[in-house]
C-alpha cells in the first residue's frame, strides 16, 4: 500500500483507499459482520505504485461466548499485507541469493489456494485458541470468583 504503520493506525478504509473501493470494502465488511460466517469476493486494491490490482478477499468471522465478533480484522489485514509483500518481492526481485543456490533472486509464486488455506488456518487458530480458556472459565464457580476476585 506504500504507507507506514503510523499512516494507517486509527484510519478507516475511507481514509486509506479510493472512495469507490472503500465503499465496496465497507459494504462487504458490514454485510459480513451482520450475517456472520465466511465471505469470499473479488475486488481491487490500489498498490504503492498507484496501480489497481485484482485480489480475492476471503474473510471469516470469529465470535466470542457473548456473540461478539473477533478475529476478522487481523486475518484480513494479514492476508492483504501478505499478498502485497509477495507482489513486491516478485516485481522488484530485491532479495539476491548467494551463488550456492540455483536462483539468483528469491523465487516467489503466489497461489490463490495457498492464500485461502493460510487465511482459513489463521481463523481456525483464533477459534481454537479460545477453547482452553473457555473450558477453564467454565470450571470456575461464579460465587467463588466474585468472592476472591
Amino acid at each position: 500500500m506504500g504507507k507506514t504503520r503510523d499512516q494507517l493506525l486509527g484510519k478507516t478504509v475511507f481514509d486509506i483507499s479510493p472512495k469507490d473501493l472503500a465503499r465496496i470494502y465497507h459494504g462487504k465488511d458490514k454485510e459480513l459482520f451482520e450475517s456472520g460466517g465466511t465471505q469470499q469476493y473479488e475486488s481491487k486494491v490500489l498498490n504503492a505504485n498507484g496501480e489497481i490490482r485484482d485480489v480475492i478477499f476471503d474473510k471469516s468471522v470469529c465470535i466470542d461466548g457473548k456473540g461478539k465478533v473477533i478475529g476478522l480484522i487481523g486475518t484480513g489485514i494479514g492476508t492483504i499485507l501478505g499478498v502485497l509483500i509477495c507482489y513486491i518481492l516478485k516485481e522488484w526481485e530485491f532479495i539476491k541469493l548467494p551463488d550456492v543456490y540455483a536462483f539468483a533472486e528469491l523465487p516467489v509464486q503466489l497461489e490463490v489456494a495457498d492464500v485461502l488455506i493460510i487465511a482459513g488456518s489463521a481463523v481456525l487458530i483464533c477459534f481454537l485458541s479460545t477453547l482452553y480458556p473457555a473450558y477453564q472459565a467454565a470450571k470456575i464457580d461464579p460465587v467463588e470468583a466474585i468472592r476472591y476476585g
